[in-house]
């Protein structure tokens, strides 16, 4: 996750290695600045990093199984993580320490993340196994200082920084070498089954500076915001057409009284949208399925297109919703192979990914 100064290195070493499955994901392009201190030149200029460093991994190992998207972590299928020996974040915002502190624990995964702190030339690598609910999850280390600055980028590259004013980091680009090679040698131990040497809940911080290394266990907090739960992953085979919510509820539930549906909460890796109005004349539509947004969900009695939009989007289907659609087929609910839905009761989760 993030395919940069940090986990560009990481990507392209890891094929080199033989690691033969890597997966990557990265949203941006890279600015008229980033070849200072990214694995790119000049020319790539605007180009996306999904794409140019999967074909950079692709070319340094053409027996590895290399994949990229241009796509936040957030949105990468749950199919996709369900598969990971181990998740990589090279990110340089804390959204995504969040997210993998949720994900993660809910997988039961072994992350491993690599980071630098440019203003004394700090190399960072992080290790947490979540296989151990108990144990120390990404979220666990951030402050209130952190929480209050949740939407500031720190990384290693000036085109992608400057956000509400703050100052980007200066790091030079052998410090974001260095640490996407720490970060490699790290998941490789993982890979090996080294588990009386990989980080476990530490981090290792090596100065280029001074040449030395620190290394430091990181606690377990015990009010850290992200929930260290682990899910339930079901993966359904059945045709879309012949399954519904209701099929998916275990037995115990009241599975045919929609007045037993108000314990259930239900969501998807899709947002769901329980309405949306005409672009055109403005008359508002139930429309009451998963839909991404800017998707044309229907067409206006005027001939207008009707789109998904932020009105009407919901994270959780709401009661009056769900009662409705209980056993509507998933696919007429704009759900496909490969998307997943959970269904989570009494703070238990199960989700169902849709092979």
């Amino acid at each position: 996750m993030g395919l940069g100064a940090v986990g560009g290195v990481t990507f392209t070493q890891l094929a080199k290695l033989g690691v033969g499955r890597l997966f990557g994901f990265d949203p941006d392009r890279y600015g008229d600045e980033s070849w200072v201190t990214q694995p790119a030149l000049p020319e790539q200029t605007g180009q996306l990093k999904a794409h140019v460093q999967g074909r950079l991994a692709a070319q340094a190992n053409p027996w590895a199984e290399v994949t990229t998207a241009p796509a936040f972590a957030q949105d990468v299928p749950l199919g996709v993580l369900t598969q990971a020996d181990v998740i990589v974040l090279a990110g340089d915002n804390l959204e995504l320490l969040v997210w993998a502190g949720e994900f993660a624990a809910g997988l039961g995964k072994v992350v491993v993340q690599g980071a630098v702190f440019g203003a004394n030339q700090h190399a960072i690598v992080r290790g947490f196994n979540l296989s151990d609910h108990n144990a120390a999850c990404p979220t666990c280390q951030l402050s209130e200082d952190d929480w209050s600055r949740m939407t500031s980028r720190l990384g290693c590259d000036p085109a992608t920084l400057r956000l509400q004013g703050i100052t980007p980091t200066q790091t030079l680009p052998h410090v974001c070498a260095t640490a996407g090679q720490m970060t490699a040698a790290e998941v490789v131990k993982w890979l090996l089954g080294q588990h009386d040497m990989v980080l476990s809940g530490s981090e290792v911080q090596y100065n280029l500076l001074a040449h030395r290394a620190l290394r430091t266990v990181l606690p377990r907090k015990a009010a850290c915001r992200a929930p260290h739960r682990r899910w339930h992953v079901v993966e359904v085979q059945q045709e879309l057409t012949h399954v519904n919510l209701a099929d998916l509820a275990p037995r115990t539930c009241v599975a045919h009284d929609c007045d037993g549906l108000s314990s259930w909460q239900v969501h998807a890796e899709l947002p769901w949208l329980t309405r949306a109005a005409c672009w055109s004349c403005g008359q508002v539509y139930p429309i009451r399925r998963f839909s991404r947004l800017g998707r044309k969900v229907a067409t206006c009695a005027c001939g207008g297109a009707v789109w998904s939009d932020l009105d009407g989007r919901r994270s959780i289907i709401p009661n009056d919703d769900l009662a409705a659609v209980w056993k509507t087929p998933l696919k007429k609910l704009g759900l496909r192979k490969g998307d997943s839905v959970a269904l989570s009761s009494n703070e238990d989760r199960t989700w169902f990914v849709l092979s």
